[in-house]
């Protein structure tokens, strides 16, 4: 239908009666003809959570960090891809992720408005729901200072245990870094 501009010419259209919905076996419609419309929701906003499991600051680098985010995402049914809030020497966990409003899985607690709101130094409720939506209260592996940067503490790049490193706190909202809080490599702690 040029670009769905035109009410002359052919397009093809799908039947919602079955699972081989998105074409009729290649079967033209009339461009003139009404036809429905499929409309799937794009939402606003991303979902965030910490894990509920803890790691010790040797899980394999960023990649490895992702991994476990959505491993423990993919076990919850969340769905979408997920990454870890972490920082090494040469990455800011802030240039990781999109600008956009960000949730706890409940879908209904809003942590922050936007990029900047998550990069402010408070944010508007703690990251203590996990994947499941059970509460989490401990320390967890940033990297980060409050400002989504590198503090230089990450383990090695998240693939050592011989370092002892900044942490960051998710039992209040000023939570990517602890104040000076230090964690051994080798305790385990969980991931935003």
């Amino acid at each position: 239908c040029s670009d769905w501009g035109s009410s002359s010419g052919t397009g093809t259209s799908g039947t919602n009666t079955n699972a081989a919905l998105w074409t009729n076996n290649g079967s033209p419609g009339a461009c003139g003809g009404a036809q429905r419309l499929y409309c799937l929701q794009q939402p606003p906003f991303k979902r965030v959570f910490v894990t509920s499991s803890g790691f010790t600051g040797n899980f394999g680098g960023l990649a490895g960090g992702d991994a476990k985010c959505q491993q423990h995402a993919n076990a919850a049914k969340l769905g979408g891809t997920w990454r870890a809030w972490l920082s090494t020497a040469s990455v800011n966990a802030k240039d990781r992720i999109p600008d956009a409003e960000y949730r706890l899985v409940d879908l209904a607690t809003v942590v922050a408005s936007s990029k900047a709101d998550l990069l402010d130094g408070t944010l508007s409720a703690p990251i203590t729901m996990d994947e499941h939506g059970a509460r989490r209260g401990s320390f967890v592996w940033t990297g980060s200072n409050n400002d989504g940067t590198s503090t230089g503490g990450n383990c090695n790049g998240w693939a050592s245990l011989a370092q002892n490193i900044g942490l960051g706190n998710n039992v209040d909202a000023t939570l990517w870094s602890s104040s000076g809080t230090i964690g051994a490599c080798g305790n385990s702690l969980r991931l935003y």
